[in-house]
């Protein structure tokens, strides 16, 4: 890849595709990698392209010196003049925190710039029609060509992403210093779930109660359960779902009332993990649902 002085020379921004998630407190998805299949590294290396990884993203910076030699070898791809790459998770825990995200052996998620709906009047392009990545983002399973790195993702891909490039359009703009590339970006939800807090002390059940300090969240009392480690324990469930989150903003507490009056028995209750949560029936139907366990 060219040293930073020849980049400042020579290359100016093609295009940038960002990840961003709800999951994590600054937006960006930082358990993503993308790589430009086999098919479009290539065409970028015989073109005069150069690719740089971003947090949950990749930049494109074209030679505005070899532009009618970027052209010709667009021109050879398929799709005709696109790049494309995919998504890897470096972090296990990605589909669990991902809202809405499913594996499907016949169909997979896929993003196109030719679906993209312009925002900031023009200055940023959103890949996906709603406001998040949706089932309308998916389309039907195909062999796919394996990424430039290969050996380093044996785990399948989380989904795919074609850009179209237009030299053409690119061209009058190029040798100016501060040109912008096209600025593409999909976002994806945070997987929400039925808090169920699971608690063992010497209380009669009726005297546990959790609450929210902001007001926003009611817990019912599910009464008695018995639980794996043999430990019977009172079990208090959220009644809407609850968006997991890398640093969750929820402050909860849980209570008892003991001789007339309530008293905190633990000030701030732990938070829901997002590698641990089940599917349980919940008023006639399955539903996800995180269980925390609190010893008092």
């Amino acid at each position: 890849m060219p040293e930073p002085t020849t980049l400042l020379a020579r290359y100016r921004p093609l295009f940038s595709v960002k990840v961003e998630h709800a999951f994590f407190a600054d937006n960006a998805c930082r358990s993503l990698r993308l790589e430009p299949y086999r098919q479009s590294a290539k065409l970028m290396e015989k073109g005069g392209c150069v690719w740089r990884p971003q947090i949950g993203g990749v930049a494109v910076f074209a030679d505005v010196s070899r532009l009618a030699l970027l052209r010709s070898w667009l021109a050879e791809a398929t799709p005709a003049f696109s790049l494309g790459f995919q998504a890897y998770a470096d972090d296990p825990l990605f589909d669990g925190y991902t809202g809405g995200f499913r594996r499907d052996a016949d169909s997979t998620l896929s993003f196109s710039s030719g679906n993209a709906v312009a925002e900031d009047g023009g200055l940023r392009y959103r890949l996906h029609a709603a406001e998040f990545v949706a089932d309308a983002d998916r389309v039907s399973a195909q062999r796919a060509e394996l990424p430039a790195a290969a050996g380093c993702w044996p785990a399948a891909a989380k989904f795919d992403i074609w850009i179209k490039v237009d030299p053409d359009a690119f061209e009058p703009t190029s040798r100016a210093v501060d040109v912008a590339g096209k600025d593409y970006y999909l976002r994806f939800a945070a997987r929400e779930t039925l808090w169920q807090y699971n608690v063992f002390g010497d209380f009669p059940p009726e005297q546990f109660s959790v609450i929210d300090l902001a007001d926003k969240t009611q817990f019912a009392a599910l009464g008695p359960g018995r639980f794996a480690n043999g430990r019977a324990g009172q079990r208090l469930r959220s009644r809407a779902p609850i968006a997991l989150r890398e640093r969750s903003s929820q402050r909860f507490q849980l209570r008892v009332q003991d001789h007339g009056s309530e008293r905190v028995i633990v000030k701030r209750l732990p938070v829901a993990s997002a590698g641990q949560f089940n599917i349980e029936e919940h008023e006639g139907a399955p539903t996800w649902v995180s269980e925390i366990f609190v010893n008092c």
